[in-house]
C-alpha cells in the first residue's frame, strides 16, 4: 500500500514539472509573438507618397481600393489630402509654392487644364509606359499630364419616364422636358465644365449663351457635384441629365434593379472629358510617386475607375463588365473646336455669364 501511495506521489510530482515545463514554454512563444507583433506595428514603411486629390477620390472608395492597395504592396505611406473642388487644391498648391509637400496631384481634367495653365505646378513624369493608353485619349507631347480616366458628354435619360428622349439639342429644348434636367455647376465639377465647353465648341462664344436661355426652363437643378445629380436621378427627382456615357452602365452595375437609365448621343456630336495626375515638380517622394502613376494605369487600378469612379478606363486592355459591352468604343467629339474661342482667357467670363443665367431663376 505504501509502495503504491509512493509511485502515486512521483508520478504527480513528475507530472507538474511536466505541466510547468509546457507553461514555461507556452508563455515564451506567446512572449515572443508580443514582442513580434509589436516590433511589426512600430516599424515604419519604407516609403512615403503625398497626394493632393478631390473629395470625390476618398468618397468614392477609390482611395480604400486603389490608394490604400498600392501602399501595402509596396511598404508605402500613403497620405491623402482632398479638397472640395479643383479651383480650392490649385490654390493651395499656388499657396504652397515654395514646397506644398504634394507628391502627385489626383484628378485634373481637361476642362481645367486648357493651354500651359497647369505648367507651372507640374512636370513630366518621365520613364512611366503610356502604351497601353488607348489611342483616342490626347497625350500632347511633352505635357506633365497622366491620363487615367475619361468619359463622354452625352444626353442620360429614364426610359421609363422618356421612351422617347431627345435625339438633339433642339429637341432637348422641347416643353415636354419642363423642370426635368440634371447639369452641374461649373464652378465646382468637372463634369460641369465640361458641359459649358461642350456648349461653346458646338454654338460659339455668342451662341452657347442663347443655347442656355432656351435650355433654363428644363433645368430642375444646378447640381454643386456630379453625385448629386446621380442620386436625383436615380430617386428620380429628374429624368434626364448631361452626364457621361458610361453612367447608366455604371448605375445598373452598381444596382442591376436600376437598369432604366440609358443614353443618347446627341446628333450634333459629343465632348470628351478627361482626367489626369500628374508629378509635381517640387514633388519631394519622387520615386514612390512615379511607381504610383505606372500602377494607376495598370489593370487593376483601371478597373476601380470603372467601379468606383464611373468613369471609362483608359487603359484600352483593361476587362469590361457585362454591363459596358453595349457601350461604343469611341464617339464622335468636338474639342478640337474650342482652341478657336481660346477657353483659357475665356472660361472664367463663361461662368460668371453662366451665373447671370441661372440666377435669375429661383431655386436654381
Amino acid at each position: 500500500m505504501m509502495r503504491s501511495n509512493k509511485h502515486r506521489l512521483v508520478f504527480n510530482l513528475r507530472w507538474l514539472g511536466y505541466m510547468a515545463l509546457v507553461s514555461i514554454l507556452l508563455s515564451l512563444c506567446f512572449g515572443c509573438g508580443k514582442k513580434a507583433d509589436s516590433k511589426s506595428a512600430d516599424r515604419k514603411p519604407d516609403s512615403q507618397l503625398n497626394i493632393y486629390a478631390l473629395d470625390w477620390i476618398r468618397e468614392s472608395g477609390f482611395e480604400a481600393a486603389v490608394l490604400k492597395e498600392f501602399g501595402l504592396k509596396n511598404d508605402t505611406a500613403v497620405n491623402l489630402i482632398t479638397f472640395p473642388d479643383l479651383t480650392s487644391l490649385l490654390q493651395a498648391l499656388e499657396e504652397n509654392s515654395q514646397g506644398s509637400g504634394a507628391d502627385l496631384v489626383l484628378g485634373l481634367d481637361n476642362t481645367m487644364a486648357l493651354g500651359d495653365s497647369l505648367t507651372r505646378y507640374f512636370t513630366p513624369a518621365e520613364g512611366i509606359d503610356r502604351s497601353a493608353i488607348s489611342y483616342e485619349i490626347p497625350q500632347p507631347d511633352k505635357s506633365p499630364l497622366l491620363p487615367y480616366a475619361f468619359g463622354n458628354l452625352v444626353f442620360v435619360y429614364n426610359q421609363k419616364m422618356f421612351p422617347e428622349p431627345p435625339r438633339s439639342f433642339g429637341e432637348l429644348q422641347d416643353s415636354r422636358f419642363y423642370n426635368q434636367l440634371a447639369v452641374c455647376d461649373p464652378k465646382s465639377s468637372g463634369l460641369g465644365r465640361g458641359i459649358l465647353l461642350w456648349s461653346v465648341a458646338l454654338f460659339g462664344d455668342s451662341g452657347y449663351d442663347q443655347l442656355w436661355q432656351s435650355l433654363r426652363k428644363n433645368v430642375r437643378k444646378v447640381y454643386p457635384r456630379p453625385s448629386e445629380a446621380y442620386d436625383a436621378l436615380r430617386k428620380g427627382e429628374c429624368g434626364l441629365m448631361l452626364g457621361f456615357h458610361s453612367t447608366a452602365a455604371w448605375i445598373a452595375e452598381l444596382n442591376p434593379p436600376e437598369n432604366q437609365f440609358r443614353f443618347v448621343n446627341p446628333q450634333e456630336g459629343s465632348f470628351l472629358y478627361v482626367e489626369s495626375a500628374a508629378l509635381c515638380a517640387d514633388a519631394p517622394n519622387p520615386k514612390p510617386a512615379l511607381k504610383f502613376l505606372q500602377y494607376l494605369i495598370g489593370n487593376k487600378a483601371q478597373q476601380q475607375v470603372i467601379y468606383k469612379l464611373g468613369l471609362m478606363p483608359v487603359n484600352g486592355r483593361t476587362p469590361l463588365p457585362l454591363s459596358y459591352s453595349s457601350l461604343p468604343l469611341s464617339i464622335y467629339s468636338l474639342n478640337d473646336r474650342l482652341p478657336k474661342y481660346d477657353p483659357a482667357a475665356n472660361l472664367s467670363a463663361w461662368i460668371r455669364r453662366w451665373d447671370e443665367l441661372f440666377l435669375l431663376r429661383a431655386g436654381i
